[in-house]
């Protein structure tokens, strides 16, 4: 009988060869398909949330674009470095909710105003410097009883933050202001290279921001934000299917962000690699100065969208020795921006400082040299980030994220010893006080903004 059953499987016909292919890629992909599933579900329990888009915004009539008060933010990097959900304030800033001058009582509160370094979404609020800086100072100078807040919005100059200061900072009747200055704010202080920037660029007659123009006469007038800047964006080309294709994967799966990353690392290596000890373009910078000289009274704003440079070029056009006209120009909005906050901490007795960042360079980056220029001329006191970290034998590449600029946490730890030596240094700028001390009383806290 056995003979009979070999004698009969013998006899039976193989499958046709696409038959068998068709099973053994089958196989294959299922296999596949089965890896991706456990991928996405491992990342969907390791990462807290998907998209790290989730900023959520509002149009302030006198500041423009802040955050929505009493909000929940969500960010993250497109290399996932970091993955922060964090409350915004009753004022619309990331930052705990702010003491009235008669919650805090007598002490030393300081108000740091910026942009994204001051926002910092890439950390948490309890590990961002100015909450480090209480911490610090509540050990090295207990009797400073020192208290402080923080007003910063991404992608904002000078200029752009006079509001913060006017419509939120000014009512906590500060003791110090501190500005905190980085290498995109020359040009966000000008408007059209500020628009320019952006990925979608907006009318210069219509901004989000608080920004100044120069009159007939040649003096600065300050153009307040409008609330419908959205509906004056500059065109843009329209999107190619595999582009509205790739959002939506990526929007929608975990496992596509995470190949994602891991390709845009790949490209970062290799243009990290192809670009090491690498000088300028000389081409490409004089293509750079044409493009901007062209712009000098910006005819034909729209045709020229285009063609803006790529964002780190336009702001390392502040390191060359000779300017292009607009580049100047950008300085000297820049400079009128210090002049107004000058005259509101001057017409409110509360010092003003600078915080000069990392991204600045230090003594000798002509980015640095021209900010302490303007406010040695101003006497602004300028404490420098660069210095600090490179005294204390320190790499500024420790000091923010692999793949971000910003600071993180060390960045963060670093900006506020920075801060703390300086205090140390000059215990005349920060002094204990009662409120009623304070030359900003209640009745200037209802003057109207100096133009």
């Amino acid at each position: 009988m056995s003979a009979n059953f070999l004698k009969t499987k013998k006899n039976q016909k193989k499958p046709p060869l696409w038959r068998r292919i068709a099973g053994r890629v089958f196989l294959f992909l299922a296999g596949i398909a089965l890896a991706c599933a456990a991928l996405e579900g491992y990342l969907r329990l390791k990462w807290p949330f998907l998209n790290g888009e989730f900023l959520p915004i509002r149009i302030h009539p006198k500041a423009g674009v802040i955050y929505e008060p009493n909000s929940e933010m969500r960010w993250t990097n497109p290399h996932n470095e970091f993955f922060i959900v964090e409350r915004v304030n009753s004022l619309g800033f990331l930052d705990r909710e702010p003491l009235s001058p008669e919650q805090r009582g007598t002490g030393c509160h300081i108000a740091f105003i910026g942009d994204s370094f001051v926002e910092s979404r890439q950390v948490v609020i309890a590990d961002k410097f100015h909450v480090q800086l209480e911490r610090l100072a509540a050990k090295a100078l207990p009797h400073l009883n020192m208290t402080t807040s923080a007003f910063g919005i991404r992608n904002t100059g000078q200029i752009n933050q006079l509001p913060y200061y006017d419509e939120f900072a000014r009512h906590l009747k500060p003791c110090v202001l501190v500005l905190v200055f980085v290498g995109n704010d020359f040009a966000n202080n000008h408007p059209v290279l500020y628009a320019l920037q952006r990925a979608e660029a907006w009318d210069v007659k219509h901004p989000p921001f608080v920004t100044a123009e120069k009159n007939a006469d040649g003096a600065f007038e300050l153009r307040e934000p409008d609330p419908d800047f959205s509906k004056h964006m500059l065109p843009r080309p329209p999107m190619s299917w595999k582009s509205k294709v790739r959002i939506y994967l990526i929007q929608k799966f975990y496992l596509v962000r995470w190949l994602g990353s891991k390709r845009m690392l790949w490209k970062y290596a290799r243009e990290e690699a192809t670009q090491e000890g690498r000088k300028d373009d000389s081409t490409e910078d004089a293509q750079i100065t044409a493009w901007l000289k062209g712009l000098e009274h910006h005819p034909n704003y729209a045709s020229h969208h285009k063609k803006r440079p790529p964002n780190s070029r336009v702001n390392s056009i502040f390191k060359w020795e000779n300017l292009p006209p607009m580049a100047e120009e950008a300085l000297e909005f820049t400079a009128f921006g210090l002049d107004q906050f000058k005259e509101r901490a001057d017409r409110d007795g509360i010092p003003l400082l600078i915080f000069s960042t990392y991204t600045m360079g230090t003594q000798g980056d002509r980015r640095f040299d021209r900010m302490h220029a303007m406010a040695k001329e101003r006497g602004i006191p300028v404490i420098d980030q660069t210095d600090y970290i490179l005294r204390q034998g320190s790499q500024i590449t420790d000091a923010h994220w692999k793949h971000d600029r910003h600071w993180n946490t060390i960045g963060h730890q670093w900006a506020a010893e920075a801060l703390l030596e300086y205090l140390k240094e000059n215990p005349h700028i920060c002094r204990a006080q009662s409120n009623s001390h304070n030359s900003a009383d209640a009745t200037q806290q209802h003057q109207p903004p100096i133009p």
